[in-house]
């Protein structure tokens, strides 16, 4: 690996994919962002270099991969964003009913409206999201893989059209998606409490939603699309 401060945030997470949770202490944006070095992520972040730098370092030292450590192949991704995009639906689905509750006191009234605004959109972006990819991108990258593997396929790749293009398409639709669940996040920054009831629960299963949908961003954008280029290039 290159000088730590001058490797992508991407390079990190297909490497030690335990660092993830180092970055997200951090804030730092590796899922939308992978193509960023750790000195530009911490620019963007006002974070201090060298601080950071002697953080991932203690981290790597201290979780080193396992001798049998393999990266997962295509196929296995693919199976597993097919799954996350079920599990993503269902948060969702927990999620709206108690929006409406969260803000009990009238001051609050317009952060309500909003919270509810910014969960429907985000549902209907990444509901338009997934059904695209369903349907389109993810077939044809398993017909990548399987034409690697010296497999048939009858699925049409101008379904795609130009693949780089698609792809910056895609990772553009993801930063929009993640700027909705930012958005959220702030909002329920604003609430003053330990919260209770319905409160706590929607919290709570934010705080979930939000892992799953890190992890989905970062699964394709760091983990699938560059493999998907180096097939694309056989």
């Amino acid at each position: 690996m290159e000088l730590l401060e001058h490797t992508k945030l991407q390079v990190f997470t297909q490497d030690y994919p335990n660092i993830i949770e180092l970055f997200d202490n951090l804030d730092i944006d590796y899922y939308c962002f992978g193509e960023r070095t750790l000195e530009e992520a911490c620019q963007k972040q006002n974070l201090d270099l060298q601080e950071v730098v002697n953080k991932v370092q203690l981290f790597l030292k201290e979780n080193p991969n396992p001798d049998n450590f393999e990266k997962p192949s295509l196929e296995r991704l693919l199976d597993f964003v097919e799954q996350i995009h079920v599990d993503i639906r269902n948060k969702l689905r927990d999620l709206k009913p108690k929006a409406p509750l969260f803000f009990k006191q009238r001051k609050h009234e317009k952060l309500q409206v909003e919270l509810i605004k910014v969960l429907t959109i985000l549902e209907n972006q990444l509901g338009k999201h997934h059904k695209l990819e369903e349907e389109f991108s993810l077939p044809y990258f398993r017909n990548l893989q399987h034409e690697e593997m010296g497999k048939v396929t009858d699925f049409v790749k101008s379904y795609i059209g130009n693949l780089k293009q698609h792809l910056e398409i895609m990772k553009l639709e993801h930063e929009v998606i993640a700027r909705q669940y930012h958005r959220i996040r702030q909002i329920l920054d604003l609430y003053q409490g330990e919260g209770e009831g319905v409160q706590l629960e929607f919290l709570n299963d934010f705080k979930e939603f939000a892992k799953l949908l890190k992890v989905y961003i970062h699964t394709e954008n760091n983990l699938v699309f560059p493999k998907v280029i180096e097939l694309s290039k056989h």
